[in-house]
């Protein structure tokens, strides 16, 4: 499939080679060549009302498991795609992806075993509904985890890139990825938290999303770039975080946490005293300054 597609672009032959699309595509047609041989048989006299029955129900089954997996392909490449273009990196595409596979999921194999037992659909989900308390206790997390995801999406709790505090877990840091499950969280000490998604809406989490909204953000990107624009600051390897701390009745404290290339004291005293130089000369162009406690 890849080599029929000629684009410029490397990256979607590359995905479609990946996952296999064509190979997908190729047994959806070999299930419909299957209902035409179907029809054949039907009109011969080989075919018993029993082997009529079973043979129906496997080709239907197959054609049924073969679309899924095509979209389930095409729903893996899309968002593969999605990443790999850079594209808004706060939606979740791991999140949506994950509740659409569920739904799809679900509808085939409901499809498949009402087609089985020999029962509508409807009265499979009446079927269902009676066994509502016991499916709720077996995929109880699964259930739960969906509940707040479809939560955590349409009331907007948290994003990607939302820096978010929770003491119960000892997670501070920044949202890296989000499932139905577990949101990943990546601490400033560059460790990782796995935080349940229900945890969002049952325990209490501070997110600072809003601060930055509201002005906190101009001034976090201009010390960034400033330190970014360092020649003597690691970029890549070492810690390099910029952050604003717990306001106190002083004001609100920048935390800059970052390391110097020259570990010798001297000249590692004379970069820092650079940095913050620089800063406490910036502080007037956003209205803002500096506290110093006076010592009388």
């Amino acid at each position: 499939m890849g080599k029929l597609i000629r684009v410029k672009d490397k990256l979607y032959p590359k995905l479609l080679s990946k996952h296999k699309l064509s190979n997908q595509i190729i047994k959806v047609f070999l299930a419909l060549y299957m209902v035409f041989w179907a029809d054949i048989f039907d009109k011969s006299n080989l075919m018993t009302s029993v082997t009529t029955k079973i043979k129906d129900v496997v080709i239907t089954a197959y054609i049924i498991f073969t679309i899924t997996s095509l979209i389930l392909t095409i729903i893996n490449i899309t968002a593969d795609l999605y990443n790999n273009r850079g594209l808004n990196k706060k939606i979740a595409i791991e999140l949506h992806t994950q509740i659409f596979r569920i739904f799809i999921v679900l509808c085939a194999i409901l499809a498949i075993f009402s087609l089985v037992v020999g029962i509508s659909i409807s009265s499979l989900f009446a079927s269902i509904g009676a066994a509502t308390a016991l499916l709720t206790f077996v995929f109880k997390d699964i259930i739960l985890g969906l509940i707040a995801s479809l939560q955590v999406i349409f009331q907007n709790i948290i994003q990607i890139g939302d820096w978010v505090t929770m003491p119960q877990y000892n997670a501070d840091g920044d949202i890296v990825k989000i499932t139905i499950t577990v949101v990943v969280i990546r601490n400033f000490d560059n460790t990782y938290t796995t935080v349940p998604t229900s945890a969002f809406l049952t325990s209490g989490v501070k997110n600072w999303r809003p601060m930055f909204e509201i002005g906190g953000r101009r001034i976090k990107r201009a010390i960034r770039q400033c330190l970014k624009d360092n020649k003597n600051i690691h970029q890549e390897g070492f810690t390099f975080s910029i952050r604003t701390l717990d306001p106190t009745p002083n004001g609100i404290p920048i935390e800059l946490y970052v390391f110097t290339k020259d570990t010798k004291w001297v000249n590692y005293e004379e970069i820092q005293a650079n940095i913050f130089e620089h800063l406490l000369g910036m502080l007037p162009f956003f209205k803002l300054k500096a506290f110093q406690s006076v010592i009388r």
